[in-house]
């Protein structure tokens, strides 16, 4: 895939990045309207650098990555549409229901989001899990390691809730604690940050969302993963379930590469459960962290989505992720 990006902020970095590692997908130009930051990001990864969109359209690219601020996506994403390119948005899918109807009028083969966290290693190898019935039928989930649409995406995906549409409640406080890392430097001390506690009710299965503000970059907030189901329940890749009516241990266990007297370096292999290999990483060898790991199958996926041999994770989706996201973000401002 000949790809342009749209976007020169940290995210856009991240898969610049990426992309410059993989096989079969080639950045034809990065769109940066500030001179220093383009010089920056073709100073480190070489690639070219234009200031405006016709520029960009003009490069060679046949989709274009949106990676602008979230206010922005939607008018970003459809004006390139508009130009007759295939479009790869990060989320979420628009900000109020007015935008979100806009981006369902294109197909999965022109639209596709990047939604990340159902195909990071871990989820995946869990929903093969939850699919083979380790645990009966799963109608509880505890999510505290990522906000707002990427959970409600996280929950459906191993819930299994397909289009339907959850009751949302939610209790919003403070939680005080040290800032370890940031984007930047941390700020010394300790501080408050929102957190927000969702429930998201779709009749006989739930979701518990728990996240706070600067969980993703803590060293000291642990994620925590718990599915519950009729035979048993995973706590962050370890439990229990019933076998033949008995008690019996389940774990979760991560293969790597470059580990002991491994001569090469940390790489994940795959994922077993009791020894049953659950997932397998395509791109073994190019040592990528789990969120690079669900990147790329983003774009894999997109690939396949705008060539029509699948569905992928299009804009019928994305606005109901977006929608739930609002929903809690609203409900927790009263």
């Amino acid at each position: 895939m000949e790809l342009g990006i749209v976007g020169a902020g940290w995210r856009a970095e991240m898969w610049i990045s990426l992309i410059n590692k993989l096989q079969g997908v080639h950045i034809t130009a990065v769109l940066c309207r500030n001179g220093a930051r383009g010089e920056e990001l073709h100073g480190r990864y070489g690639v070219p650098i234009v200031s405006d969109a016709a520029s960009l359209c003009a490069s060679g690219c046949s989709a274009v990555l949106v990676c602008v601020s979230k206010q922005n996506n939607c008018a970003v994403a459809r004006e390139y549409l508009s130009r007759g390119l295939r479009v790869l948005c990060e989320t979420p899918a628009g900000m109020n229901e007015g935008e979100r109807a806009a981006l369902l009028h294109y197909g999965a083969d022109k639209l596709q989001f990047a939604e990340q966290f159902p195909l990071q290693p871990r989820f995946a190898a869990l929903k093969k899990c939850l699919e083979g019935g380790a645990l009966g039928a799963v109608h509880t989930l505890w999510l505290s390691c990522c906000h707002g649409y990427h959970a409600a995406a996280l929950a459906r995906f191993l819930l299994d809730t397909c289009g339907e549409v959850p009751e949302v409640h939610v209790l919003r406080t403070q939680d005080d604690y040290a800032e370890t890392q940031w984007r930047g430097a941390p700020r010394e001390g300790v501080h408050a940050h929102d957190r927000l506690v969702s429930l998201l009710s779709f009749g006989r299965k739930r979701a518990f969302i728990d996240f706070s503000h600067a969980q993703y970059f803590s060293a000291i907030r642990a994620d925590r993963v718990l599915v519950q189901g009729t035979h048993g329940e995973l706590l962050n890749g370890s439990g229990m379930r019933l076998v033949q009516g008995e008690a019996a241990a389940l774990s979760m266990q991560p293969i790597y590469g470059g580990q002991g007297c491994d001569l090469g370096a940390p790489d994940l292999i795959s994922i077993s459960l009791n020894g049953e290999i659950l997932y397998r990483n395509p791109f073994c060898g190019l040592r990528l962290s789990e969120e690079e790991i669900g990147m790329a199958s983003c774009l894999m996926r997109a690939c396949e989505a705008f060539s029509g041999r699948a569905a992928g994770y299009p804009a019928a989706e994305a606005a109901l992720d977006a929608a739930i996201a609002q929903n809690m973000s609203a409900l927790s401002a009263r």
